[in-house]
């Protein structure tokens, strides 16, 4: 019934006798356990961790060299004039 105040519409509620049986004697087919991933999204967590980690690793050791050498600019006697 559509349009119908909430109290009078019909809900599709399956009986709590039929729960039970379905959960004592499923179907054939559905006492699988979880699904594999499927599709374009199959393991890009994995993945995007792996990336993650190796640009995490790289962007460090860019920074501690770049420091480095700017630290060696830097020092008095470095032979850099005006400083």
């Amino acid at each position: 019934m559509r349009g119908g105040p909430a109290w009078h519409r019909r809900h599709s509620v399956q009986h709590p006798s039929s729960v039970l049986a379905l959960r004592a004697n499923p179907p054939p087919g559905a006492s699988h356990g979880p699904r594999p991933p499927f599709g374009p999204h199959k393991g890009r967590r994995q993945r995007a961790r792996a990336i993650t980690a190796t640009v995490a690793t790289s962007g460090r050791r860019r920074s501690r060299e770049l420091s480095k050498s700017q630290a060696a600019e830097r020092r008095p006697g470095s032979g850099v004039p005006g400083v």
